[in-house]
């Protein structure tokens, strides 16, 4: 926050979040309240000893806080023994402090930036998604760390890929009722780093569902072919009927829904005329069949005019991974953008690029931020967090008067949508969990995060270069208003971010 060390003894970073928290609770402008401290010569103290916080005005305590759980944890702040919130309004009031939001017709960007509400929140698709699954059965997972090693170039592109994968496996130990999990992960994509469209955004949630059943007649694992198997069928339809009810549950219009599935023919064999493409992930050539169940499921949701068959590798799910999970998949966009997969896999690859048999394994993957999207008719960047990230950056960016702000004009929506996109991946790439060391993979994805966030930074004007680095011109308020925002609309086990790593990755704290 400017200026904040001028009247704040106690600046370190946990003290500010701790007066902000604070000014939030009784309804005061953080910003504006230090100014009228520091013109009214008020010392403002806030006393750190974990994990107690003492807020005082001339050395008059008005608000004793703790730190959740002991820790350094950016808004775990919860109220210990506040004092009653007229009784601090009256104490300042006789300061003659003028903390009034009215007083000032300037925007304000903490008291402004509104609550989560259930029509713009992920936190209330993650929390629906994960209640209307909970009655099927099966684990449910939480999110894994965002820089494992499950897909060396896109750090957990695919949410749970590990868990997946094995939910098949069990040979003759495999249960007779099958398997299931679900859970909502954290994904990013760093190759979306320069991403400047509405419907791409590095750092979102992947909602999951996956059931495996043993494979063969009567489910003794005498593998048939899935084209002539009423039993992978009916597994199809009951995995599909779910996912429909589901998003159906969500309130999404059904004539806006498109899928694309696969239609037939040969996939596999490497590159074809020296074009490389996923054909490169399998050997040898395989025939696969039409998705006839895939679509018979479908059509009990979705009129056939809104289908698509596809007759290449781009509607079968394979990875490039070893043991990737290989079979149909039906592509569901809501209007013009993909919301979900739908997938039934029934080979996996071989270190050799073959297909091997395997137990049937089928689920779905939902975009939380999307499905957020699609419900309330807008794309990534006009709802939820981003939404309220970009009122921050209107306050921040001081407008002449009479003129259009920079965050609204359309030449520079580009950049608004990857310094936003960018530095909310940062934040929670620079969250190192509990006994996690800082590997090389997670700093080099830092390097490319703090690049983009300070091209984008330079180019909307909240930094400019120096001899010395790099002159901040409210980039820091950014970093901190928007790490609050990501944390209230989360649930807790999403919701960590560490503004004062990303400051000091920028190298502007």
């Amino acid at each position: 926050m400017p200026r904040m060390t001028k009247s704040l003894n106690g600046s370190d970073r946990i003290s500010k979040k701790a007066f902000v928290y604070f000014c939030r609770q009784v309804g005061i402008d953080p910003q504006r309240f230090l100014d009228d401290c520091y013109r009214t010569e008020t010392a403002v103290d806030v006393e750190l000893t974990y994990p107690t916080i003492v807020i005082s005005l001339d050395q008059n305590p008005i608000a004793t806080l703790s730190c959740k759980n002991g820790t350094d944890h950016v808004g775990g702040f919860v109220p210990r023994s506040f004092e009653d919130k007229d009784s601090v309004l009256d104490y300042i009031d006789k300061k003659k402090l003028n903390y009034s939001q009215e007083s000032h017709p300037r925007e304000k960007y903490a008291p402004q930036i509104p609550k989560t509400t259930p029509d713009d929140s992920a936190r209330e698709v993650i929390e629906s998604f994960l209640e209307y699954h909970s009655k099927f059965g099966g684990d449910c997972l939480l999110p894994s760390p965002l820089c494992n090693d499950s897909f060396p170039s896109t750090f957990n592109a695919s949410g749970f890929h590990e868990q997946i994968i094995n939910l098949h496996r069990g040979g003759r130990s495999f249960p007779a009722d099958g398997r299931k999990l679900y859970g909502v992960d954290a994904c990013a994509r760093h190759v979306d780093v320069n991403s400047d469209d509405e419907m791409h955004k590095i750092y979102f949630h992947m909602a999951i569902y996956a059931e495996s059943i043993r494979r063969g007649k009567d489910h003794r694992g005498d593998f048939t072919n899935p084209a002539e198997d009423q039993q992978f069928f009916d597994f199809q339809e009951k995995v599909t009927g779910q996912f429909f009810d589901y998003i159906t549950s969500e309130g999404l219009d059904m004539d806006n829904i498109y899928i694309t599935f696969f239609g037939g023919g040969t996939v596999g064999g490497g590159k074809k005329d020296g074009i490389s493409s996923r054909d490169d992930l399998l050997g040898a050539t395989y025939d696969f069949s039409r998705d006839d169940g895939g679509v018979a499921a479908a059509l009990k949701y979705v009129d056939r005019s809104r289908l698509t068959p596809v007759h290449s590798i781009e509607n079968i799910d394979i990875n490039s991974v070893t043991g990737s999970l290989v079979g149909p998949r039906m592509e569901v966009s809501y209007g013009n953008f993909e919301i979900a997969t739908v997938v039934f896999d029934y080979y996996e690859v071989t270190e050799e690029g073959k297909l091997n048999p395997i137990n049937y394994l089928g689920g779905y993957a939902i975009g939380i931020e999307r499905l957020l999207a699609a419900k309330t008719g807008g794309d990534l960047y006009n709802r939820g967090v981003v939404a309220k990230g970009e009122k921050i950056l209107s306050h921040v960016l001081e407008n002449e008067d009479g003129c259009l702000p920079v965050v609204k004009a359309p030449l520079m929506k580009p950049r608004v949508r990857q310094l936003l996109s960018t530095t909310e991946a940062l934040l929670h790439i620079c969250t190192v969990p509990e006994g996690d060391v800082l590997g090389t993979r997670r700093r080099t994805y830092m390097n490319q995060m703090r690049k983009a966030v300070l091209k984008s930074a330079e180019s909307l004007g909240l930094i400019q270069p120096s001899p010395f680095g790099f002159e901040k011109r409210g980039l820091t308020e950014f970093v901190v208003a928007y790490s609050d925002i990501i944390e209230e609309s989360l649930p807790e086990e999403y919701n960590k971010t560490n503004p004062g790593g990303v400051l000091e990755v920028l190298g502007i704290e």
